[in-house]
C-alpha cells in the first residue's frame, strides 16, 4: 500500500507532477492513499490540518508499503521512532534555497528514496545527504502525445508566453522584469501580444504594473488555464520566456520545448541543462529591460529561426524522455514495497 502525502494549492509544477503521479498510480492499477496537508485559513485551522495529516502518516509508519512525499516539507509528520515503512521524497529545488531546519534535514536523512529534479539538485542535496537512494529524473509536465488534437500553428500575431504562478513570494521569477521589457518589444512589434498564464496573489500588482506601463492593452492574464487551454497556448506562441533565478528543474522549460516552442531563460541558471543559446533558445545574462527585449525581438523578427529552434528543442525533450524516465524511475521503487491490485 501507498500513502502519498501531498499538499493543496493552485496552479503551479508541484501541482502538476502530483497529477502525473496519480495518473500513473491508477493506470497501474495499484492501491495508494492520497493524504493531503492543507495549511489554509487561521492558525486553528492550520494546527487541525498537520495534526490530522500527522496523525494518518504516523499510523502507516509501522506498515510494511511506502510513504511517497510531493515536498521536503511534508517529511516533518514523520516521528523519531523506527520506521518500517518505506520512505520516498520528491525535492524541488527551490526549498533549499532556504537554510533547511535540523529536524527537516535530519529526516531527508532518514529517507530510503530522493528524487531530484535536475542535475543542479541532485548535487545540492548530495552535499546535504549521507544516507538515501538519490534518484535524478527530471519531473515531466504536459506531454503533448495526450494532445493529438493541439497541431503546432503559431498565431497570426506575435505571442510571447509566460506560464507560472503569479506570487508575491515567487517574484524571482521574472514578471515584473518582462512588463518592463514590453514597451520596448511592442515599440518595434506593435501586434505583439504577452500571455501571462498562472495563479496566484501578485495579478492586481501585475495589473496595476502594466497599466502604469501603458502596455495593459497588449498584456493578457489566463488564470489558471486547464491542460487543454494550456496546451494550446504552447501551440500557438511564439515564444516562451521564464527569465527566473531560482528554478530547481523550471518544469515550464521542458513543458514548452515539447511543443516545439523556444524559450527565453537566464544563463548561468538551471536552464542551461536543457537550453542551447540561439540553437534551440536563448539565455539572457540579466534580466535587464533591454536585453530581455531585445532577445524577445530577435525571435519575433526571425521566423527561420524560430522554427529551426524550436525543431531543437522538440529533439531535446524527446532525448530526455521525461515521461517513460519517472515513470520508469517511479515504479521501480513502488514495485519493491507493493504489490498490483486488479
Amino acid at each position: 500500500m501507498i500513502l502519498f502525502g501531498t499538499s493543496s494549492g493552485d496552479f503551479g509544477g508541484i501541482q502538476r507532477v502530483c497529477r502525473h503521479i496519480r495518473r500513473i498510480l491508477k493506470c497501474q492499477d495499484i492501491a495508494f492513499r492520497e493524504v493531503i496537508y492543507k495549511p489554509e485559513g487561521g492558525w486553528f485551522s492550520k494546527m487541525k490540518s498537520r495534526l490530522k495529516f500527522t496523525t494518518i502518516v504516523r499510523d502507516y509508519i509501522q506498515r510494511d508499503g511506502l510513504l511517497l512525499f510531493s515536498h521536503i516539507n511534508l517529511l516533518k509528520a514523520l516521528s523519531d521512532e523506527r520506521i518500517k515503512a518505506r520512505v520516498a521524497v520528491l525535492v524541488h529545488g527551490i526549498e533549499l534555497d532556504t537554510q533547511l531546519p535540523v529536524d527537516t534535514y535530519r529526516l531527508l536523512n532518514k529517507a530510503d528514496y530522493i528524487f531530484c529534479n535536475s542535475k543542479f539538485t541532485e548535487q545540492r542535496v548530495g552535499k546535504m545527504v549521507v544516507n538515501g537512494d538519490i534518484r535524478q529524473v527530471y519531473y515531466p509536465g504536459l506531454n503533448p502525445d495526450e494532445f493529438p488534437h493541439v497541431k503546432r500553428q503559431e498565431s497570426a500575431a506575435p505571442l510571447v508566453l509566460m506560464v507560472g504562478r503569479m506570487a508575491s513570494t515567487e517574484r524571482y521569477k521574472g514578471h515584473q522584469q518582462v512588463l518592463e521589457a514590453w514597451p520596448q518589444v511592442i515599440a518595434r512589434h506593435s501586434s505583439a501580444r504577452l500571455v501571462f498564464a498562472g495563479s496566484g496573489d501578485d495579478i492586481d500588482y501585475l495589473k496595476k504594473k502594466a497599466a502604469k506601463l501603458e502596455i495593459q492593452d497588449s498584456v493578457e492574464f489566463r488564470l489558471q488555464p486547464g491542460d487543454d487551454e494550456l496546451a494550446e497556448l504552447y501551440a500557438q506562441s511564439w515564444l516562451k520566456v521564464l527569465p527566473s533565478t531560482r528554478e530547481g528543474q523550471g518544469l515550464v522549460f521542458t513543458e514548452a520545448m515539447g511543443f516545439g516552442v523556444p524559450v527565453l531563460a537566464l544563463a548561468k541558471t538551471v536552464a542551461e541543462e536543457f537550453i542551447d543559446h540561439r540553437e534551440n533558445g536563448l539565455l539572457a545574462g540579466s534580466r535587464n529591460a533591454h536585453e530581455l527585449a531585445e532577445h524577445i525581438s530577435f525571435a519575433i523578427k526571425n521566423s527561420d529561426w524560430r522554427k529551426q529552434a524550436g525543431i531543437k528543442a522538440l529533439d531535446k525533450v524527446k532525448e530526455l524522455d521525461l515521461h517513460k524516465k519517472f515513470e520508469s524511475e517511479l515504479l521501480s521503487i513502488i514495485r519493491e514495497d507493493v504489490e498490483c491490485v486488479g
